[in-house]
């Protein structure tokens, strides 16, 4: 990106990512968003009215289906990404999709949450799919290939080896992405291989993906569900550049990836 085509305040050599964006304040007058930082708790209710109301002009059983409980045909581990909804990326309604969403989509078997939502969305509302969705651009795949202490990126790829100092403070985003680190290191010979630290970025996603993925075909409730054809496995990418879907095509033989999970 040229100077001449940057904000002032935004160093020329960094893309407007997302951490950009939200650090910079912006109106309605400038963006299609909703609500702003500066939004006040009564446009919140306005807008929730609003979005309802032509929620129910466009389906009017909407509301009726939801008061009688949720029967989702698929579970949906995502990213806490602002930009990565399920619903948009999905183009679905309230009811269809049962979600897990965490800083990089990480799926651990030491997390309670993580594994208890899995637990209940194959044994109890017998979801048909589940789908593992990581994005490119995602804040927590930049602080693991940067692994130090400031969580945004760039293009120095120097910055992407360093290992954090001695006295580092470990902080609890340090500690949940130990794993995507850990996946980050066990393929360090073949990210470093990609010289574009775009494209270095999007193949850590891409394996972060895959090793969420093994998680959840290791677990006891998917093996005994999967091995009856009632629940499929998928690996996708989110792109928030254009708003479109990529599968990645999963090793049946679960060799892709070295997991960390």
């Amino acid at each position: 990106m040229s100077s001449s085509s940057s904000p002032s305040n935004i160093p020329a050599t960094i893309p407007q990512n997302a951490a950009y964006l939200s650090s910079t304040s912006s109106s309605k007058k400038d963006t299609p968003f909703t609500l702003t930082k500066q939004s006040s708790m009564g446009e919140y209710l306005r807008s929730n009215k609003s979005h309802v109301d032509a929620l129910k002009l466009a389906h009017p059983q909407i509301m009726s289906l939801s008061a009688k409980g949720q029967t989702p045909h698929t579970l949906w581990i995502g990213c806490s990404d602002s930009r990565v909804s399920e619903c948009t990326a999905l183009g679905c309604l309230p009811g269809e999709v049962f979600t897990l969403r965490n800083i990089a989509n990480v799926m651990n078997k030491e997390d309670v949450s993580s594994m208890s939502a899995l637990q209940f969305a194959i044994t109890v509302l017998k979801v048909k799919k589940i789908i593992v969705c990581g994005h490119t651009d995602c804040g927590g795949i930049w602080a693991s290939l940067k692994d130090n202490s400031n969580h945004g990126h760039d293009h120095d790829h120097d910055h992407a080896k360093e290992e954090p100092s001695s006295d580092k403070e470990i902080t609890y985003l340090d500690q949940w992405l130990e794993r995507v680190k850990n996946v980050k290191n066990n393929h360090m010979d073949e990210l470093l291989k990609i010289d574009d630290i775009d494209e270095r970025c999007k193949r850590l996603v891409q394996l972060n993906v895959l090793n969420s993925i093994n998680c959840v075909k290791n677990n006891k409730y998917f093996k005994e569900y999967h091995e009856r054809g009632e629940v499929q496995l998928y690996g996708l990418v989110y792109c928030v550049e254009s708003g479109y879907l990529d599968q990645i095509p999963l090793d049946q033989n679960h060799n892709e990836v070295t997991s960390q999970y």
